[in-house]
């Protein structure tokens, strides 16, 4: 899909925005957007968007998670964010991963409310619980590095060994499914090495000391200075904008107050999904 947008097809997008809120539907909700939207072309709609506007979602809506071809396919969420999104000139599969998630997160707690109640593993003694984290209060980390040409998705870092200067940009969702499809077929070939590292690398990186030949990168970064690799690997989690999942847990248990990941399994869309014993 395109970038590019055509004031016919910017006329129809507000249009239908139009006819839509004065139909009395859900109301919009702003999700900031933790790119702050830098990395987005100038034809891009999400050009310097600081945000964008969600709605929440509806009954039909739900069918799409528990479409099994979509499932199996790995897109149903994406799906989602398709039909909740109120602007339909944006290329969800085109978004940062962690635009992505915001978004997700965005249209998850505007359904469902900002309760997100799952079963955990307390990393102290191990007990098995369920507990309850508040998702607005989930922190976003903006981009606060520039992308070393304006307006682009790409980045630079010097490697500390090598001292070649590397050009590399950040994953998206297009990226990220491309990746498991490899991945899936890898596993389905019975490559048992995991090299999911130097994929994504290789999936990232642009050019190395002025290389750009697809071939010769994958060389250079297999045979890349475990040192180097760590530290570009190092930088790009530094600078990477998403959305902090990490919060505080007490164990009922034992007591112990555990910093934790908010875990994203299958009831995170599903909050009500399964039945659970009142204690």
């Amino acid at each position: 899909m395109s970038d590019k947008v055509s004031l016919k097809e910017l006329a129809q997008a507000e249009r239908a925005q139009m006819e839509r809120q004065q139909s009395g539907e859900v109301p919009d909700v702003s999700v900031p957007l933790p790119s702050r939207g830098k990395v987005y072309p100038t034809d891009n709609v999400l050009f310097l968007a600081e945000t964008v506007d969600v709605r929440a979602m509806t009954a039909k809506d739900e069918n799409i998670l528990s479409s099994m071809a979509l499932i199996k396919k790995g897109t149903a969420l994406t799906s989602v964010m398709r039909a909740c999104m109120t602007n339909k000139l944006i290329d969800v599969d085109s978004m940062l991963v962690g635009d992505r998630n915001a978004v997700l997160i965005g249209i998850r707690n505007s359904s469902y409310g900002s309760e997100y109640t799952v079963d955990v593993d307390c990393p102290s003694c191990d007990a098995k619980f369920e507990h309850t984290f508040d998702m607005s209060r989930l922190s976003v980390k903006t981009l606060d590095v520039e992308p070393c040409v304006s307006n682009t998705n790409n980045f630079r870092f010097d490697l500390p060994r090598t001292k070649r200067e590397v050009i590399f940009r950040l994953l998206t969702g297009r990226d990220v499914a491309e990746l498991d499809r490899t991945q899936a077929q890898r596993k389905k070939n019975n490559v048992v090495v995991d090299d999911s590292a130097t994929l994504s690398l290789h999936h990232q990186i642009i050019s190395i000391g002025g290389e750009e030949d697809r071939n010769k990168l994958m060389k250079l970064v297999e045979t890349m200075p475990a040192y180097d690799s760590l530290a570009l690997r190092t930088y790009i989690a530094d600078i990477i904008p998403g959305v902090d999942m990490i919060q505080d847990m007490s164990c009922p248990v034992c007591d112990a107050v555990s910093e934790v990941d908010v875990p994203m399994g299958t009831e995170f869309f599903w909050p009500t999904g399964k039945r659970r014993k009142r204690r």
